[in-house]
């Protein structure tokens, strides 16, 4: 664990998406621009192959799609110790999907949350 995730549910993040995956995983949701900022980072071969990943929103609300990448996140078992959202509010849902991978602290931030963990999921 250390590693941290990035889960984008803002469409229009766009280019932004370079300046997170130098951070870590990055998981953000598919629009027009969104899918063409990574199309732009995987020609120009700046992020490790998988290090990106493009998914389908779910559902009608951003909160939704964040609780669908958690899901596809938690499928891949995932070890990291930060996980920002962008595009969300924290909410009781989002709390308890993150909680899951383990104990930690919600932060607002200007954009979204992060989310700190402080121990394993056991």
């Amino acid at each position: 664990m250390g590693q941290k995730i990035t889960v984008v549910v803002a469409d229009r993040f766009g280019l932004d998406v370079r300046r997170k995956a130098k951070l870590g995983p990055v998981w953000i949701v598919r629009s027009a621009e969104n899918q063409s900022a990574v199309e732009a980072l995987r020609r120009a071969r700046r992020h490790r192959p998988g290090h990106v990943v493009l998914f389908e929103p779910r559902g009608a609300t951003v909160e939704a799609a964040a609780l669908a990448a958690l899901e596809i996140i938690s499928s891949q078992d995932v070890g990291w110790a930060e996980c920002e959202v962008i595009g969300a509010r924290p909410s009781a849902a989002l709390a308890r999907a993150l909680n899951a991978f383990g104990a930690g602290t919600l932060e607002s931030t200007r954009a979204g949350f992060v989310f700190l963990r402080t121990a394993d999921a056991g």
